[in-house]
């Protein structure tokens, strides 16, 4: 992975997806060593943004991982059949002035939009998925790297730029530590700042750490009105060179470092 530090062994994403599923097989059977996991039939969930190259990825995961009984579902109808199952009772009172439905999955590094078309037939509900929205990076991984370049422009700041670049594993500690400060400052009970320190390396682990304020002014300016900024509802996407959201482009450019915009 390429956000680790030099020194660590290196896996592909097959090799680490498989990892799970072994151990989430061997968990499993453990537990049930009656109904073994690979013995059954499986449904593992993807993103809906997964072209065929990311499902045949996958599906080898799951095989290097001993479950070749499996079928793949996207998460956006997944979520939809929860919705289903749980409106069974009412699923024709509740449907029968819709027309469309949306699905939106955020998740950690992407969003997945999909729209499914609804149909009345003998006063029951039909569903059918007719779209799915492009690879929109407009994820949690993506809020989460934008707070970590503005703290390293802070502690470049701090050093008059005489510090040197943060390395892949700094980089990787820095979104991390960004993470767990933007959670604290976007709770229902956030303090009005956060403090973000960076360990440094070897030898200087404690001595060499670096710390800085992130302000809850400052995560709600680049999590919420950067990634979900405010605009009239007739308002279309429009595309430009972020490619982080490609809705208000020019008001993302003034609220995310350059760094993150192609």
């Amino acid at each position: 992975m390429g956000g680790a530090a030099n020194d660590l062994r290196k896996v592909s994403p097959v090799a680490a997806s498989a990892s799970y599923l072994v151990h989430l097989r061997a968990a499993w059977n453990h537990l049930h060593p009656k109904d073994q996991l690979e013995r059954q039939e499986l449904v593992l969930t993807v993103s809906a943004s997964f072209d065929d190259a990311a499902r045949a990825l996958t599906l080898e995961a799951a095989r290097d991982a001993g479950l070749p009984q499996l079928h793949l579902l996207e998460e956006p109808q997944a979520a939809l059949y929860d919705w289903l199952f749980r409106h069974r009772n009412t699923l024709a009172k509740d449907l029968a002035n819709a027309r469309l439905v949306l699905v939106c999955d955020v998740g950690g590094g992407t969003t997945d939009l999909s729209l499914v078309r609804v149909e009345m037939q003998g006063g029951e509900p039909r569903l059918e998925r007719f779209a799915v929205g492009r690879h929109l990076m407009r994820g949690g991984d993506n809020m989460d790297l934008a707070l970590a370049h503005l703290a390293e422009s802070k502690l470049d700041a701090a050093t008059d730029g005489a510090a040197a670049r943060l390395s892949a594993g700094q980089l990787s500690q820095l979104v991390e530590r960004c993470r767990a400060a933007k959670e604290r400052l976007l709770a229902a009970d956030a303090p009005a700042s956060a403090t973000v320190t960076l360990l440094g390396a070897g030898s200087r682990l404690i001595g060499g750490a670096r710390s800085l304020e992130l302000g809850r002014d400052e995560v709600e300016r680049i999590v919420v009105d950067g990634f979900f900024p405010q605009v009239p509802a007739g308002e279309l996407p429009r595309r430009g060179h972020c490619s982080l959201w490609t809705g208000n482009v020019s008001k993302v450019r003034q609220l995310l470092p350059p760094t993150l915009c192609a």
